[in-house]
């Protein structure tokens, strides 16, 4: 589409845009509303210049500024546009004057709008085309980058979250119990992972008495899971605790007596 519009040439001074770093685009636009569309003087380092239609003078260092660009990348951009023919330059007394070729094609008063064909039926159509054309390449990126074939995510399927160690042991045993054991596994510096309380469920649910079982583990400061052993009977595993008891009481005796010795 061909045409023209109007523009204020005080747009560039708005604050959304102050501070922004200008595109080449925008740079060449400033270029062409800051030259002069009626010749006029000015002084520079006290000589006085004459503007033509169509000419600028400012310092690299001023451009620089004003785009928020290096100098060097200013001077790069200037050389690029003189290749294009689309300015010339030349330097005066530090001050770079520069002439915008066909200035007219870009700002001329006297010319006409050329005449629009497209009827108002046709604008929307482009309109509502363009707009589909735009969301569906938004969406087409988004969904390259999420390496998803789902344009809306709609049959996207969350990724449920890993069980906590409370939550795999919470299967056999009530919380409070559950609690217990996670502190007691803590204290003694052999705290649970979410593999080691599924292989200790997997134990506890071999065992008549699950509760009972990690009660005993943690009265007696076990690392294993061991059916609950009663004080009936004499069998060999009751002796052999008793023997174990018994020689805990003696040297526990023995330490106090040498205590008391040393007094």
């Amino acid at each position: 589409m061909s045409g023209w519009i109007k523009k204020p040439r005080d747009r560039f001074k708005h604050p959304m845009f102050r501070k922004d770093k200008f595109c080449r685009g925008y740079a060449w636009d400033w270029l062409v509303d800051n030259a002069a569309y009626a010749p006029y003087t000015i002084e520079v380092s006290g000589r006085i210049v004459t503007l033509q239609r169509g000419q600028i003078c400012h310092s690299i260092r001023f451009l620089a500024e004003k785009w928020n660009w290096d100098k060097a990348a200013v001077s790069r951009y200037l050389t690029r546009l003189k290749t294009e023919t689309m300015i010339n330059t030349q330097t005066e007394t530090g001050q770079t004057i520069i002439t915008i070729c066909n200035y007219d094609k870009y700002n001329n008063p006297d010319s006409k709008p050329e005449t629009v064909t497209e009827t108002q039926s046709e604008t929307v159509v482009r309109q509502q085309r363009d707009s589909s054309e735009t969301k569906n390449k938004k969406i087409n990126k988004i969904n390259k980058i999420n390496g998803s074939d789902d344009l809306f995510g709609e049959n996207e399927v969350p990724k449920p979250k890993p069980p906590t160690v409370r939550d795999i042991l919470k299967q056999v045993l009530p919380d409070e119990i559950v609690s217990a054991f996670i502190e007691f596994r803590t204290k003694g510096k052999k705290p649970l992972t979410p593999h080691a309380a599924k292989l200790a469920v997997a134990e506890l649910k071999k065992l008549p008495d699950p509760v009972g079982s990690v009660n005993q583990t943690i009265l007696n400061g076990w690392s294993g899971l061991f059916p609950v052993k009663t004080r009936q009977g004499s069998n060999y595993a009751d002796r052999q605790d008793d023997d174990r008891l018994k020689r805990q009481r003696e040297r526990i005796e023995r330490e106090l007596a040498m205590e008391k010795s040393n007094e």
